[in-house]
């Protein structure tokens, strides 16, 4: 598979068009690149074809949980972390989503420092 470098995209993975123009104007603003899908299927046809530097993605989507997601990079795109985003958080689903690779769990609504320092932290592989 591609390896992922710090300057690669971000892939923002949400069914809401909403959500995903308000992550990929805050990334822009602090100039990350950005790249979208609606879906768990694009999101993985995005990443077989370039590489990216993270991923975050909904939980909770028409065509796919972004658990699936969780777990197809991490058996394919090992360097490649995930965060979740989700507007349904339970304590539950925060251990499995962490048990299965991803770095961070972001509950929706966030703020804009929320999302910054997450993001910031995943790709610095700070604690």
């Amino acid at each position: 598979m591609v390896r992922s470098t710090r300057y690669d995209p971000i892939l923002v993975v949400d069914d809401s068009v909403v959500t995903r123009e308000l992550i990929n104007r805050n990334l822009v603003s602090k100039g990350f690149k950005v790249v979208e899908a609606a879906d768990v299927p694009t999101a993985i046809a995005v990443m077989n074809k370039r590489p990216i530097s993270l991923v975050i993605t909904d939980l909770k989507m028409f065509g796919g949980s972004g658990m699936n997601l969780v777990k197809y990079v991490k058996e394919n795109f090992v360097q490649t972390e995930v965060i979740i985003i989700t507007g349904y958080p339970s304590v539950d689903t925060t251990a499995d989503a962490l048990q299965m690779g991803a770095i961070a769990f972001l509950c929706k609504p966030f703020t804009r420092e929320e999302l910054f320092e997450i993001v910031e932290r995943a790709l610095t592989g700070r604690p």
